[in-house]
């Protein structure tokens, strides 16, 4: 997929999860077949998306690309104008901001509407374990599922746009600044 086209990510995101019930039938209907290796490769993908951690990270980024999907549509037009564009990133900006000081209510429905869907067929959220000497990612102290992912992927993800968001337009901002700049006679 082109690294331009968030239009055609955010389609995907959506669509996936729209489908993602008749998926999980059809993969347990795939991983019940004769063909061993047709079997193996259901059973694999039927357990990652079966997977807690994936189904509310899917449901994170969809939530987090629902904001920034008018801004691509904006970005695409013939006639798109640079402050119009930065005033809508700001928008964006403020609103992701919002999010992330309201993290706990905001995922709480998140959390909620992902964890009764996951029950609904047949898995449940949990939290990885944790080791004492942790190496490859940090043991997030958290009394329950939901306040882990809210910690570990929500408000990650969260700052991750923010800060991408602002960086890249950051210099488009000034110009339109600069733009403005009457000269003195």
């Amino acid at each position: 997929m082109c690294e331009t086209r968030w239009v055609l990510r955010h389609d995907a995101i959506n669509r996936f999860k729209e489908m993602y019930i008749p998926i999980i039938h059809a993969l347990e209907d795939l991983q019940n077949s004769i063909n061993t290796e047709t079997s193996n490769k259901a059973y694999q993908l039927l357990s990652v998306i079966l997977n807690g951690q994936f189904f509310i990270t899917l449901s994170i980024i969809e939530k987090v690309f629902a904001y920034t999907l008018p801004l691509c549509y904006h970005l695409q037009t013939v006639n798109s104008d640079l402050t119009a564009a930065c005033d809508h990133v700001q928008n964006i900006i403020d609103a992701l901001s919002n999010l992330r000081e309201n993290s706990d209510s905001s995922f709480k429905s998140i959390y909620d509407t992902c964890n009764q869907i996951l029950i609904d067929v047949g898995s449940e959220v949990t939290i990885p374990r944790c080791v004492k000497k942790q190496i490859n990612r940090d043991n997030t102290p958290s009394q329950s599922p939901e306040e882990y992912y809210r910690r570990t992927i929500f408000n990650s993800f969260l700052d991750h746009t923010i800060v991408h968001l602002a960086d890249r337009f950051i210099k488009h901002k000034e110009i339109k600044y600069k733009t403005k700049v009457k000269p003195s006679k």
